[in-house]
């Protein structure tokens, strides 16, 4: 699992360094207005300087970006609640029966869905509900391509999926917790991914999934975490 306050240290620095280099930028392009009485030769420079900030913001941008992802699940993981006991297996439950439509099923594991209806207006989220019944990845390659089949089923790609995947353990240790808790969650392009991993402790009658009772890394991961709480509770 990631150092949390090491991700958050190496965002700040980005961030950081980047803000460091726009003000230099700005402040050398008003230099050079000022200290450079040739208009052709201060502005040529001037526009050689706003370039190279173009460059490296595409750069810091990527970066950023990518460190606030780790960094918002860095600040979960500092925070997270315990697991919660659970009164309901979802390894019980007949998902069919509360509107989800069985997408995929075979002996390693069970795909559920509900999605957004065409012409939603409502910013609906695409649900998938996976079961596992072998040892296998949370993250399967075979998992992954029943998910993309589903998504190719929809002529307008929803903008919110909302994924939670359940496996059962007859006791969970330092090894589970870690796989437990790479989770996703991030943005791009205007669609928003969540993926939540809940791993169901028969030995106890605990649900371990990464979560916290003080923050979330954004709605969506918020909604995610109470639509497994209605299903286990």
């Amino acid at each position: 699992m990631m150092e949390p306050k090491r991700v958050i240290r190496r965002r700040n620095v980005y961030l950081i360094s980047y803000l460091v280099i726009v003000a230099v930028i700005f402040t050398s392009v008003a230099l050079v207005f000022i200290y450079i009485p040739d208009e052709n030769i201060s502005t040529l420079i001037a526009l050689l300087l706003m370039i190279v900030l173009a460059i490296l913001s595409g750069y810091f941008k990527n970066t950023i970006t990518s460190y606030n992802n780790l960094a918002r699940i860095a600040k979960l993981i500092i925070k997270q609640a315990d697991a919660i006991p659970y009164s309901k297996d979802p390894f019980e439950i007949p998902f069919v029966t509360r509107g989800f439509d069985k997408i995929h099923a075979n002996d390693r594991f069970t795909l559920y869905a509900v999605g957004p209806k065409e012409k939603d207006k409502n910013n609906t989220p695409l649900q998938i509900i996976v079961l596992i019944y072998k040892d296998i990845d949370f993250y399967d390659k075979e998992i992954d391509e029943e998910i993309e089949k589903l998504e190719k089923t929809y002529k307008k790609q929803p903008r919110r999926y909302q994924i939670i995947a359940f496996k059962q353990y007859p006791k969970i240790g330092e090894k589970e917790i870690k796989a437990l808790g790479e989770v996703v969650s991030y943005t791009v392009y205007r669609r928003v991914f969540t993926q939540i991993n809940i791993g169901i402790n028969t030995e106890n009658q605990k649900a371990y999934f990464l979560h916290s009772n003080e923050y979330s890394p954004n709605r969506n991961y918020l909604e995610t975490v109470e639509w497994i709480k209605s299903i286990l509770l």
